[in-house]
């Protein structure tokens, strides 16, 4: 402004309509130059709220992310003490009837470095490893090598004194099972009675057919603790309550 008005007075000593005319000229430059700096001012002070905006927002992104952060790692250390007191504060045999070999694998791998529920798990994982092998054909090598686990587990435990039970005779309950299929094999042979369509001949066989497997059944009577053998006799209680000549020489084969 005080240049404007120097310029004015020196512009004065020239003729009035020129010095007029000039004038208004420089005073309209002038008023648009304020408004010019006016509205720079205005929009250097949008800018500057915008970016204090963006400043907050990305502080209070990173304060939730922190705070998100700091919450899963609370809730999984909470997660992790339920899993490690459900271990401790258990018998082996809750624990047993509780898991599976799965849930024990998954659970191994979530413990981290707590060795004491580590071993339990470690000797949970043996246990089901070796019941395994009763839903499975008898097999020497497979049934000495998982002995030697269950003899590792230092558990009081009557299910784990079972499955010791159940593996030890594992072969015993095997052969027999064998025997009797033999002589039920030996039914259908050339010297057994043939049913054919007569369906009182049908009745008195299948009677035979039970009597034998009744008796394998009284003997062994805990075959229902080996899931392989006890599927097997359910089978051919099946076929031949349908058919008493049906052919059951594979199921045979199942214990060869």
């Amino acid at each position: 402004m005080k240049k404007t008005l120097v310029i004015s007075l020196f512009l004065c000593g020239f003729s009035p309509v020129f010095s007029q005319d000039l004038i208004r000229e420089l005073q309209q430059l002038t008023l648009e130059n304020d408004s010019l700096q006016k509205q720079v001012n205005q929009l250097t002070a949008s800018i500057a709220e915008i970016i204090q905006l963006i400043q907050e927002k990305e502080e209070r992104i990173a304060e939730e992310k922190q705070k998100a952060a700091s919450e899963k790692e609370t809730g999984k250390n909470e997660v992790l003490t339920i899993l490690i007191n459900r271990y401790k504060d258990k018998s082996f045999d809750d624990l047993i009837n509780a898991s599976t070999k799965l849930s024990v694998q998954r659970d191994m791998q979530l413990i981290g470095n707590n060795e004491e529920v580590y071993l339990i798990l470690s000797d949970l994982e043996k246990y089901f490893n070796a019941e395994e092998l009763l839903a499975r054909k008898w097999d020497a090598a497979q049934i000495s090598a998982v002995q030697t686990q269950l003899e590792q587990i230092n558990q009081q435990s009557a299910l784990l004194d079972q499955l010791k039970y159940n593996i030890k005779y594992h072969k015993d309950y095997h052969e027999a099972l064998k025997k009797t299929i033999e002589k039920l094999v030996a039914f259908d042979g050339p010297l057994g009675t043939k049913a054919d369509d007569d369906a009182t001949i049908q009745e008195l066989k299948f009677k035979d057919i039970l009597f034998e497997l009744a008796d394998y059944m009284y003997n062994y009577y805990e075959y229902g603790n080996y899931p392989y053998l006890s599927n097997i006799v359910l089978e051919i209680i099946r076929r031949k309550w349908i058919d008493a000549d049906a052919d059951i020489m594979d199921l045979l084969k199942k214990l060869q």
